[in-house]
């Protein structure tokens, strides 16, 4: 789903700080933080019945040196790794973010976003060529140009689609 729909809200200062701090300790950008808040309140989501470890963020470069061990069943592997993925975390990172007591956000692959973009682009076209559909006559090399980027956008979206249909890649961090 694409996200080009935004608002604003008016906050004083110490508001400001305090939603920051909120946003820090998720370990999230605050725009992202707020989002994620905002549309889990708007669906009536409670707060977890247990409370979250109150850890702060680890600061930047710090080394992860503890390790931990636990033993799951198949099943909770699986559905623990394909959370995981589908937020474009590793299962340690995954793990480390529900301990904060914040629930990672599925991510949109960057597959899915060149698709949106490819989208806009023929969006974009359809100004250009609009004169065209009311009678006006418009430059051949225009039309030329038109036709032969609309050519390369429609290759470009069946190879993306073909792409995104392959299933998930790795996650990077």
């Amino acid at each position: 789903m694409a996200r080009n729909e935004s608002f604003s809200v008016m906050v004083s200062a110490t508001e400001r700080l305090r939603l920051e701090a909120a946003a820090a300790a998720s370990g999230l950008a605050l725009s992202t933080w707020v989002r994620h808040v905002a549309l889990h309140a708007a669906d009536g989501v409670r707060p977890p019945a247990v409370a979250p470890l109150s850890l702060p963020p680890p600061p930047p470069g710090a080394r992860l040196v503890r390790p931990m061990h636990t033993l799951l069943t198949d099943a909770e592997y699986d559905a623990l790794h394909e959370q995981a993925r589908a937020c474009a975390m590793t299962d340690g990172a995954f793990i480390r973010r529900i301990l904060r007591g914040f629930k990672p956000i599925v991510r949109q692959s960057a597959v899915r976003s060149a698709i949106a973009a490819v989208n806009r682009a023929g969006v974009t076209l359809g100004p250009l060529v609009h004169p065209a559909g009311g009678g006006a006559a418009i430059p051949s090399e225009l039309a030329l140009a038109v036709a032969d980027l609309r050519r390369e956008i429609w290759a470009l979206r069946a190879a993306l689609l073909a792409a995104d249909s392959a299933g998930p890649s790795r996650p990077t961090a």
